[in-house]
């Protein structure tokens, strides 16, 4: 499990140094907007996996088997796929997937490849699911827990 940590710890630095850097470009794309989500994006997920990075570094919380480790690691690290659609968006301008964002961005669409790219890119993200499922169900009922004797 150290390994998912240090792993998780890594790309969460290396995401947010990636949305400072981003950050200094975001005025120079055709829609700053999405530029801008995609700063923020890169500076939120890359917090959220440090964080749980350091989580996982407390064995006296949870362990996980390498099942799990995989479900976790490859869950989070979704994050990079969207993240790079949201930079690139910020090229294209889509409408499709994103309609709140759009409309604050003036985005009017971009080509259909485009629009797919981005559609496919951010239900990736679903696979944070799982992982947070996972990390969830070993904090409260994992062996951890158990051989604490904690009540649910």
């Amino acid at each position: 499990m150290k390994s998912t940590s240090t792993n998780l710890i890594k790309s969460g630095v290396t995401l947010q140094l990636f949305g400072l850097l981003w950050g200094l470009y975001v005025p120079s794309t055709p829609f700053p907007r999405l530029a801008l989500s995609a700063h923020l994006h890169s500076m939120t997920n890359g917090a959220l996996l440090t964080v749980v990075g350091l989580v996982l570094r407390q064995t006296d919380l949870l362990t996980l088997n390498p099942l799990q480790s995989s479900i976790v690691t490859w869950g989070l690290n979704t994050a990079w796929i969207s993240i790079a659609s949201k930079c690139a968006n910020a090229y294209w301008g889509t409408a499709n997937t994103l309609p709140i964002t759009a409309k604050v961005a003036n985005a009017v669409g971009g080509l259909e490849w485009q629009e797919m790219i981005v559609l496919v890119s951010h239900l990736a993200t679903l696979s944070m699911i799982p992982a947070f499922g996972v990390i969830t169900w070993e904090l409260f009922f994992g062996v951890k827990t158990a051989n604490r004797g904690e009540k649910h």
